[in-house]
């Protein structure tokens, strides 16, 4: 459930959303960064992150902050995180 959370708090909604199909995975991950809310450090993780995307396999990627909401079932301490989806 917690992950869950998370993941959907960074993947987006409506038009732009991607479907999960039969023969992908999910990969959730969250990154606490030593300087937390450093926007140096954010940007230079974004830049890095972004490389991911050559892997093959690789099928979707989406890098984003957590969102801000009132529950307190939702991660929100972490700096960026990424959900990538892979074919299986």
């Amino acid at each position: 459930m917690f992950l869950t959370c998370i993941a959907l708090s960074l993947v987006p909604t409506g038009a732009q959303a991607v479907a999960t199909r039969t023969g992908q995975v999910t990969h959730v991950m969250l990154f606490w960064l030593k300087r937390p809310g450093n926007v140096d450090d954010q940007n230079f993780l974004r830049r890095a992150l972004r490389t991911l995307r050559r892997v093959r396999g690789v099928n979707d990627m989406r890098i984003g902050r957590p969102l801000s909401v009132d529950r307190p079932v939702a991660e929100q301490s972490f700096d960026l995180g990424v959900v990538m989806t892979f074919r299986d």
